[in-house]
Parts: structure tokens; C-alpha cells; sequence
């Protein structure tokens, strides 16, 4: 089997980037206060995730 290069190098690419450019986003995400809530009425081994 021959392997296709020209969908295997867009996926290698999208992946390094989505590796090297993580560790810069999250952070700004997190100081602009992204994310996401726990709600009240759920169980209450939940709650301490918050």
C-alpha cells in the first residue's frame, strides 16, 4: 500500500501546530476566564472539580 502524501504531510503539519501553539493559547484562554462551569444540581462528586 502507497502511502499518500498528500493527505499524510496536511496532518503531520496541523498536528506540530496544534502541539507548538497549545501551550500559548491555554494560558490565554485562562486569563480570559474560558472555560467551563459546574452546574449545582448535578451529583456532588462534581462539585469539587470546581
Amino acid at each position: 500500500m502507497k502511502l499518500n502524501y498528500d493527505v499524510v504531510l496536511p496532518i503531520l503539519i496541523s498536528f506540530g501546530i496544534s502541539v507548538i501553539s497549545s501551550p500559548l493559547i491555554i494560558p490565554f484562554f485562562k486569563k480570559l476566564k474560558f472555560g467551563q462551569f459546574v452546574r449545582e444540581e448535578g451529583p456532588e462528586s462534581h462539585l469539587k472539580k470546581s
